[in-house]
Order: C-alpha cells, then sequence, then structure tokens
C-alpha cells in the first residue's frame, strides 16, 4: 500500500530544505526558462488540485498557482 500523501509534512520537508533537484528536472527548467525559485514558491504556497495516491514510489500531486 503507498503511503498518503501529506500535505504538512510536504512542506515542512520544504521548509527544513529537504528538496533533491534532478538532473533531468533542472535540464527541464532550464529550457523552459523555469527558476528554482518559482517552483519553491508554487510547491509553498500552490493549491493542490489533484493526488495522485497510486504514483510510485510515492504519491504525485497537481498543483496551481
Amino acid at each position: 500500500m503507498n503511503p498518503s500523501f501529506d500535505i504538512k509534512l510536504f512542506r515542512k520537508a520544504l521548509s527544513d530544505g529537504n528538496i533533491v533537484w534532478r538532473k533531468h528536472t533542472l535540464e527541464r527548467m532550464l529550457t523552459r526558462n523555469i527558476s528554482r525559485e518559482d517552483v519553491l514558491i508554487v510547491l509553498e504556497q500552490g493549491e493542490i488540485i489533484q493526488v495522485y495516491e497510486n504514483d510510485k514510489p510515492f504519491p504525485s500531486i497537481l498543483m496551481l498557482t
């Protein structure tokens, strides 16, 4: 069974600086002219509009700013 998504735990991890920027992610952000700061703002302040509980290895979310 997958763990459910916990927004409080997620935002606590963000505030503690526990985020891993994968090479692929950074490359995509660069080609799309998206800064790390922009991503962090969405993750910290955005509204969750969909939770994908069955994604593996962890649940995923879709956010709106």
